[in-house]
Order: structure tokens, then sequence, then C-alpha cells
């Protein structure tokens, strides 16, 4: 049983140092220039690819219409 605890603590502390190597994030944005760069399923069906500020970006669309004025 002692062998199998002391396994389990150097497993976990393995699994542990490679998380803080690789900084425990997900992969960040893919470089872009412009939006035809971008994977195209990387986004939910609900948002809109976008390559912004040279990464590709998930964004909302909004649909305004220039000749209704808010009051």
């Amino acid at each position: 049983m002692a062998r199998i605890l002391s396994f389990f603590y150097a497993l976990l502390i393995f699994v542990s140092l490679f998380l803080v190597t690789t900084n425990g994030s997900l992969p960040d944005a893919p470089p872009c220039l412009f939006t035809p760069e971008c994977p195209p399923d990387m986004c939910p069906t609900d948002l809109t690819l976008k390559c912004i500020n040279l990464s590709c970006q998930c964004t909302i669309e909004y649909d305004i219409d220039p000749d209704v004025v808010p009051s």
C-alpha cells in the first residue's frame, strides 16, 4: 500500500511540474495578417471569426442600420 501511495505522489509531482512548465494554459490564438488565414472551425456558430491585432479572434457581429437614429 505504501508503494502505491509513493508512486501516486511521484506521479502527482511530475504532472504538477509539467503544468508549471507549460504555464497551464491553452495555446494562444493563431497569428494572422488577414481574416481568411484563420482556421474556419475555431469559433462557435454564433460568433464571427476575424483577424484583429495580428491574431484570430471570435467576435460578435452587430447589424447596425445607418438610417436609424437613436432617440
